[in-house]
């Protein structure tokens, strides 16, 4: 059995990576996991 991602898949993995990265940047997501709203 193959387990490793399709190219499609690794594509869409790619794809909302770097979509997540523009929006959601990693120190916007450690704030809100910190704060009681994230909680």
């Amino acid at each position: 059995m193959d387990f490793g991602l399709s190219d499609e898949q690794r594509e869409l993995k790619q794809s909302a990576r770097d979509f997540l990265a523009g929006e959601c940047p990693t120190s916007y997501v450690r704030k809100v996991m910190a704060s009681e709203e994230g909680t």
